[in-house]
């Protein structure tokens, strides 16, 4: 074989090679990927936050659909649809699974691609959540101060049960106030709503979650402080 032909040969085979390794792509999108989910260790009924790549369609959150396998069973949680972003979805763990490991995976209905599976840890009880900043249902700002009787916006990670719970607490005094809403935007995230306590008066206060499902109740998380103000 000439030289010249055999180069040839051999470009064309290097560049088939090369197509036929490329990731999956299908018309009007990309595989998605799930890079974490947070937390990564989620009790069975407590909401998680899974983050990555092309894992929701904003303008039609539907259009996404997540299962959990647990022992090759698929489940599939509630997903929150009020809206997403591309590379950020919320969802409510089932109820019927059970403590151990599971799998979830992504699937973009408008693509018809599927993710790669993630590990993830199901316990029994929740997990404590963790808090990040208290904000306003109005606009979902971040806010630091609030008068008694407020509803008020607790955003972070793991806070949302069918169960939930916060813990108000000033000085020697202890609330516990049922959670009111769940929220969840592209642009802030989980926002569970709660309402501070008629009964405070100014001064500082903090505000923890406790999660309840029908599996048990997890510990307190760590607490969020505010300063309570005149209405």
């Amino acid at each position: 074989m000439k030289p010249a032909r055999f180069l040839a040969k051999l470009l064309l085979a290097i560049l088939v090679f090369g197509l036929m390794s490329q990731p999956a792509v299908a018309l009007g999108g990309k595989k998605p990927v799930i890079r974490s989910i947070v937390p990564y260790s989620a009790g069975i009924g407590q909401m998680v936050t899974i983050q990555g790549f092309n894992i929701c369609t904003q303008s039609n959150p539907s259009l996404t659909v997540v299962t959990v396998t647990q022992k090759t069973v698929p489940f599939t949680p509630f997903l929150f649809q009020a809206p997403s972003n591309n590379n950020e979805i919320y969802v409510r763990l089932p109820d019927t699974l059970a403590a151990g490991g599971a799998k979830i995976t992504i699937k973009t209905l408008d693509d018809n691609l599927v993710s790669a599976a993630f590990s993830i840890s199901i316990t029994a009880k929740p997990q404590p959540p963790v808090l990040r900043k208290m904000v306003s249902v109005d606009d979902f700002s971040t806010i630091t101060q609030a008068s008694p009787g407020q509803d008020v916006g607790i955003q972070g990670f793991g806070t949302d049960t069918v169960g939930g719970s916060a813990v108000f607490l000033q000085g020697a005094t202890s609330v516990t106030v049922p959670l009111k809403t769940t929220w969840s935007s592209g642009v802030i995230g989980i926002v569970s709503v709660y309402t501070v306590p008629a009964t405070f008066v100014p001064g500082p206060a903090f505000v923890q979650i406790k999660l309840t499902t029908a599996h048990g109740t997890g510990k307190v998380s760590y607490g969020l402080l505010f300063t309570v103000v005149s209405p």
